[in-house]
């Protein structure tokens, strides 16, 4: 659930594809993007503009980092990103984001 300020690289069919601190390269899936569905999320978020991210999940296996640019998952407290399931029993009917 890090903050991180990324520079958009460009759009592929599933997401925005990102650039974390000039190091690592990140995915924001389409329907993480925005909380409403743009039709031309290009226009928004251009190549090389700087994008406000927040971590939701990393895959080792397909050495692929997974990001939100949301505004309700920015603004959202470290509290309510998920981490484990036990966390997630102990909240039921709470909204979280994240993955296990």
């Amino acid at each position: 659930g890090h903050m991180y300020t990324a520079k958009v690289l460009g759009f592929e069919d599933y997401g925005c594809m990102i650039f974390l601190e000039d190091r690592v390269k990140a995915v924001i899936p389409m329907e993480h993007l925005t909380d409403v569905k743009l039709r031309r999320p290009q226009e928004k978020f251009p190549v090389g503009s700087a994008v406000k991210v927040r971590v939701v999940s990393i895959n080792p296996e397909k050495q692929r980092v997974y990001a939100a640019a949301k505004k309700s998952y920015i603004k959202m407290s470290e509290e309510m990103i998920l981490t484990d399931l036990d966390q997630a029993g102990e909240n039921i009917g709470k909204t979280f984001i994240g993955s296990i």
